[in-house]
């Protein structure tokens, strides 16, 4: 009985997640990128994809628990992209987003494990919050996939930036809690630092161990970074994926973008 439960809600997920999906591809293969205006407001299509977003999170609401969700800083939740304008030096920055004392060896790892592979149909929980992740990791993984196959002039990313800002916004309340991953990263390293790792561990003064080279160990840091950096993940890669594909890469000025994602 639970499979054939499981079964039904990785079909709804996967029904969902596709049928935002499709608005965003329509959306990417129907504007014509190179000849589009400056950005003056989030595309329509953003605010329907949150307001679709919003309505299954009621009607799911009707039958699984809440589990838990996000609960932002007004800074966490506007804090905007930055990315390279260097076609060949774009990095993700994700790894802002991780605890402030991890060693920089110890990121470019876990950025490597989290981008090599991003499970889009996996298997989701009995939870409100973990079906919401599925759909929007359906949503954007297609939205990515679809950017990175246009061209794009100085206005057209831009636009980009603006979407993805305000996706970013908006998203965040759908997704998995922060504080609770990052507690959980926590609790790894704390395990890790009793394990006799004489030579993949090093420790910092309180004693919490700062470079992990153990493979086991960076399986389990990507697993729990994975629902605190998803999002921001995706979108990063969406806006990086326009930089590479913009014929004069010149982003908007990160207040120009939030006033309009307010205005939107």
């Amino acid at each position: 009985m639970r499979a054939a439960a499981q079964e039904l809600l990785n079909h709804y997920v996967r029904t969902q997640g596709l049928s935002v999906s499709q608005m965003l591809r329509k959306s990417v293969e129907t504007r014509d990128w190179l000849h589009t205006i400056e950005p003056r407001t989030v595309r329509a299509v953003m605010k329907r994809v949150v307001e679709d977003i919003a309505a299954v999170d009621s009607q799911v609401g009707a039958l699984y628990e809440e589990g838990q969700r996000t609960e932002h800083s007004s800074d966490s939740s506007r804090r905007t992209h930055s990315v390279s304008l260097s076609r060949h030096a774009h990095r993700s920055n994700w790894s802002t987003y991780t605890p402030s004392h991890l060693d920089s060896s110890l990121v470019t790892n876990m950025q490597k494990l989290f981008s090599e592979r991003i499970e889009i149909f996996s298997s989701v929980d009995f939870s409100k919050v973990s079906i919401l992740t599925g759909i929007i990791k359906i949503s954007l993984k297609t939205f990515l996939e679809c950017v990175r196959l246009r061209t794009f002039s100085r206005y057209g990313l831009q636009q980009i930036q603006v979407d993805t800002h305000y996706l970013q916004l908006y998203l965040w309340r759908f997704v998995t809690d922060e504080k609770s991953v990052r507690m959980r990263i926590w609790r790894i390293l704390v395990c890790v630092e009793g394990l006799n790792l004489a030579q993949g561990v090093l420790c910092n003064q309180a004693h919490l161990p700062l470079v992990v080279r153990n493979e086991q160990v960076l399986e389990l840091f990507k697993m729990a970074f994975c629902a605190i950096t998803l999002v921001h993940f995706l979108l990063d890669e969406i806006l990086g994926s326009a930089v590479h594909r913009c014929l004069e890469p010149v982003l908007m000025e990160p207040s120009v973008v939030d006033i309009i994602c307010e205005r939107g």
